[in-house]
């Protein structure tokens, strides 16, 4: 039978690592065993990310609270990061719970993450792994969990009874989904979380075209989902208390847009309300709508915390006269640039995507012989065979050739947008100078570093497109060194007891090693290209963080503060900190970032950052440019409606 290299792998993670299991429920021990195959084969395919700090605290953290509030106890519960940048999260037999990258990069928030994090400890706690694989006799369920992130690996399988699962499944998430929505509540974070997520993730995947395709593949549409989380109890039967608990943990959490809508509509509910109506004002002062703080405050003006949070609601502190006429031109000159960018990105990507189908085409052209049984599989093949020796040098193989299509088609994916985003703030800039407000002299005082980090940006992405496709270029020519490693495996037409013998695998071993070392440069460039692109997206939300104007009085700087000290669990510089520095905020925030990782202290990062590029600075301590525009990702978030 012909069989093409992602087949046979395809065949591996069913053949040897779906060995056979007993037929009745499973013990714990033989579920948790069950899981440490399965994870085996995702780490060998996939790979984790371990060794990123920021994001491993923020996960475990998130992760450890809800877990303090499971029943089962026969289970080590464990969360790990996929190295994958399709959104998408899951749980194995066993108590291990994966999220991707991708996901992480759509999450706002700790609720959101309680959220999703929640939802599959549901099927955890509910033995839904284990009830799927009993269904569908345990290889299915394999291959269903991996094809959410391997293009290659998705394209096979038995169909029928992978429909037959997702039918079965679609049952079980609506199960997680309610036991999600009670565990996040008892662990104190805010369930309307849950519904607001899954109603923006429907809203996304309408606008995006597929983004989330592979989620909801596994996972009921988010308008199916909603209907059901708003008839949960913790939904449907929550009191006006409750949400305003809720919200003044929201707001603690430093969720100032998020909690001042939810605030609003407590005090429509129960005007009397003082601690919603001190927490509404907290958050208007937070955002800067200074002119709305009187109002939410009126209706309690005698009370001491009421009259204490008007004194601080100050005017905004002086900032220097900017020539605007200079400035218009100066930001005229970077949209022209951006627009030239825009341009040029759009014809490189066109020619990308051919690259990238041409690699497809190649890439499944190469197949060879190999002998299988009535079933589709290779009698006698256990983990400890040398043909599994092999095939496991080759997963390596495919999760390289994995790893690139995704950092490939990623940076495709995400340089024309953010190269949007850099037009819209060239575009608010502007607009401050053609409509000023009270805000606008602080904020045009920053408009030539923010013109500047937006036309950096917009450079760095025709960088990245060209190292995408430079990537590309790189593997079909590298492709010729797995040929021959699989015609040479092609020409093996003996496999005694259903395995390699000896001298096949020594032959063909350094083949596959080789082939596989062949492919390292390539995957280099894509994740070149991909860090490009994580570096402008970590400038433009830089300059949108500046504009935000946190420190525009010292109530606004002090929710400022908080929120970084609550997100990134260290020790936010003071303003007097920040003035002395010479600082701002954007620097304050990659200051309290860097720290996260375990790079210096935020007042030392202070130090360092000045007058240096800092996206550079962040470089050579060694963060990843993805980890970097996550992190401010969640600050610009906590400020958006």
């Amino acid at each position: 039978m012909r069989t093409s290299l992602t087949r046979l792998c395809a065949l591996l993670l069913v053949v040897a690592l779906a060995a056979p299991l007993p037929a009745a429920a499973m013990t714990s021990q033989a579920e948790i065993q069950f899981g440490q195959r399965i994870e085996r084969a995702i780490d060998e395919q996939i790979g984790r990310v371990d060794d990123d700090a920021l994001l491993t605290a923020w996960v475990d953290r998130v992760f450890a609270t809800l877990t303090a509030h499971t029943l089962r106890r026969d289970v080590p519960y464990s969360v790990h990061i996929l190295d994958s940048e399709t959104p998408n999260a899951f749980s194995l037999p066993g108590g291990t719970v994966y999220i991707t990258k991708g996901m992480l990069n759509f999450i706002q928030d700790d609720d959101e993450l309680a959220a999703v994090l929640g939802h599959e400890l549901g099927h955890e706690e509910q033995y839904h792994i284990t009830k799927m694989y009993e269904e569908v006799k345990g290889a299915n369920t394999l291959l269903t969990i991996l094809k959410f992130f391997s293009p290659l690996v998705s394209r096979f399988g038995d169909l029928a009874a992978g429909l037959y699962l997702l039918k079965v499944s679609r049952y079980h998430e609506l199960k997680a989904d309610e036991y999600g929505l009670r565990l996040m509540t008892q662990a104190g974070f805010d369930p309307q979380t849950m519904v607001d997520f899954m109603t923006r993730l429907g809203s996304i995947e309408e606008k995006s075209g597929g983004v989330f395709s592979r989620y909801f593949e596994t996972h009921p549409g988010s308008p199916d989902r909603v209907a059901h989380l708003e008839g949960y109890p913790e939904i449907d039967k929550r009191t006006p208390a409750q949400a305003a608990r809720d919200a003044l943990h929201d707001l603690d959490e430093g969720r100032y847009a998020y909690a001042r809508t939810a605030l609003q509509r407590v005090v429509a509910s129960v005007p009397a309300d003082a601690a919603a109506r001190l927490g509404l004002a907290r958050s208007e002062l937070a955002l800067g709508y200074s002119g709305l703080v009187p109002q939410a405050l009126a209706p309690i003006a005698s009370d001491p915390r009421a009259q204490q949070l008007a004194a601080e609601n100050a005017a905004p502190v002086a900032a220097p006269r900017t020539d605007t006429a200079a400035l218009r031109a100066r930001l005229d000159a970077v949209a022209a640039r951006v627009q030239a960018a825009k341009d040029d990105v759009k014809a490189r990507i066109k020619d990308g995507r051919h690259d990238a189908d041409a690699l497809e085409e190649r890439l499944g052209e190469l197949d060879y012989d190999i002998p299988l049984d009535e079933t589709g599989g290779i009698a006698g093949v256990s983990d400890s065979s040398r043909l599994a020796t092999l095939l496991h040098e080759q997963l390596k193989l495919v999760r390289d050739t994995n790893h690139l299509f995704d950092e490939a088609t990623d940076t495709f994916d995400q340089a024309p947008a953010i190269l949007d985003d850099d037009r819209k703030v060239l575009d608010e800039l502007r607009d401050q100078i053609a409509h000023p407000n009270s805000n606008s002299a602080l904020v045009l005082a920053r408009a030539g570093s923010i013109g500047d980090g937006v036309a950096a940006s917009a450079g760095n992405l025709l960088y990245a497109v060209d190292a995408a496709r430079g990537s590309m270029a790189l593997a079909y020519d590298e492709s010729a060194v797995i040929d021959r490693y699989m015609q040479s495996f092609g020409d093996v037409k003996h496999y005694p007891h259903g395995d390699l013998a000896q001298s096949d695998l020594e032959r063909l071993l350094p083949l596959a090693q080789a082939a596989q070392a062949s492919f390292a440069t390539s995957t280099h460039a894509a994740d070149e290209s991909a860090n490009l692109v994580n570096e402008a997206q970590a400038r433009t939300l830089l300059g949108r963080i500046a504009m935000l104007l946190p420190d525009a009085t010292p109530a606004r700087y002090a929710a400022f503060q908080a929120l970084l000290t609550h997100q990134f669990g260290v020790t936010a510089p003071t303003l007097t900190q920040m003035h002395a520095a010479g600082a701002t905020p954007s620097a304050v925030a990659l200051a309290c970032i860097l720290a996260a990782e375990r790079h210096g202290t935020p007042v030392q990062n202070l130090a360092a950052l000045r007058g240096q590029d800092p996206i550079a600075v962040a470089a050579a301590a060694g963060m990843r440019g993805e980890t970097l525009q996550l992190a401010l990702g969640l600050i610009w978030a906590a400020y958006r409606s």
